[in-house]
């Protein structure tokens, strides 16, 4: 089934630390980096998650159109025996 969702360590290049645009004013590349970063991890677990739900959903609804023809096949059984007392 499905498992825990593992995250892959974090890299930043060096080149993010420090940044001066065009106005002259620092900016720090690195917050951006690290919040691009999670946020392309939370929607990498999401992407999972909902697999593993949609895989869940599957294995329900096959079981319940199991037990649905089983039950039809059943009362059909049931009628037969019913008709031949």
């Amino acid at each position: 089934m499905c498992g825990p969702v593992s995250h892959s360590p974090l890299y930043y290049p060096t080149y993010l630390y420090y940044h001066k645009p065009l106005n002259g004013e620092p900016t720090d590349l690195l917050a951006e980096a690290i919040f691009h970063t999670f946020l392309f991890f939370q929607i990498e677990a999401s992407l999972k998650d909902l697999s593993c739900l949609m895989e869940q959903y599957h294995v329900v609804s096959n079981r319940t159109k199991s037990l649905h023809q089983v039950s039809e096949q059943l009362l059909a059984d049931q009628v037969l025996l019913f008709l031949q007392v």
